[in-house]
């Protein structure tokens, strides 16, 4: 039997906060690419070759995530156009050498994750931005022998780069820059 005493604290267990897991971004899966209109002919695609996730929690129904981009890492397939990029012009990468996600707030429908609402600084700017999930999954993977638990998904968002004071060259270079990220990770063992 168990002694009066101790009654409250089973009772209390279950209102007691889970711990969300840790987990570690396998960056060789990890991307974060975008796009925007070129003088209304095509699409300027690019993608940042150096990202950082400070702090990656998620236990099913929260999480929190803190992703940092290097600026000097943007690659377009193009030097030149690189250099302008990473310019004062644009991103102005001396003065504003990282863009930053952070979000505590992870959206579910039931159990799967619908969208990330978070803060995007870029340019000296902070401003909200969601991302959109456009698949989200974990489980056990088996690559040939070996067998890991990672989880992994596609995001999108848009954001006007004229909210975040870049404004050179509008409206020839459009002002809409698409965003699709990828992630994927692995619990990090205690």
């Amino acid at each position: 039997m168990i002694p009066l005493k101790y009654l409250g604290l089973f009772v209390a267990l279950p209102c007691l906060p889970l711990q969300a897991t840790e987990y570690k971004v396998d960056l060789s899966h990890t991307s974060v690419y975008f796009g925007l209109a070129h003088f209304e002919r095509s699409q300027m695609r690019g993608r940042f070759n150096k990202i950082e996730v400070k702090q990656l929690q998620f236990d099913g129904e929260s999480g929190q995530i803190d992703l940092q981009i290097d600026v000097d890492s943007v690659d377009s397939g193009s030097r030149l156009l690189d250099g302008i990029i990473k310019s004062e012009q644009f991103l102005d990468s001396k003065e504003y050498p990282y863009i930053r996600f952070q979000s505590k707030q992870f959206v579910f429908d039931g159990k799967q994750l619908q969208a990330v609402h978070g803060q995007l600084s870029l340019h000296g700017q902070t401003r909200p931005l969601s991302l959109q999930v456009q698949r989200f999954q974990c489980g056990e993977i088996k690559i040939v022998v070996f067998k890991r638990y990672v989880c992994g998904g596609d995001f999108s968002a848009s954001i006007l780069r004229s909210a975040f004071g870049i404004k050179q060259l509008l409206p020839d270079v459009g002002d809409e820059v698409q965003l699709q990220i990828s992630i994927e990770a692995l619990p990090v063992s205690p």
